[in-house]
């Protein structure tokens, strides 16, 4: 049995990678309930899933890559 490596939830940056948006700007796609996103203690976790909707999937490698 294969383990997904890949993560459920993405961190703000993760997403404005993802997306090539600046970090403000994922906030206010979250306010605005375009993707879903909550608050743990101080940070924000988004669902990768919701991320996928807009874009499609997310290759595995993705999260592999030093930037």
């Amino acid at each position: 049995m294969s383990v997904s490596r890949e993560p459920l939830l993405l961190t703000v940056k993760e997403v404005s990678d993802v997306l090539r948006i600046h970090r403000p700007k994922v906030y206010d796609l979250i306010h605005e309930g375009i993707i879903d996103g909550f608050k743990i203690g101080s940070d924000w976790r988004v669902k990768k899933d919701s991320v996928e909707k807009i874009v499609g999937k997310i290759p595995g490698d993705f999260f592999n890559k030093k930037i």
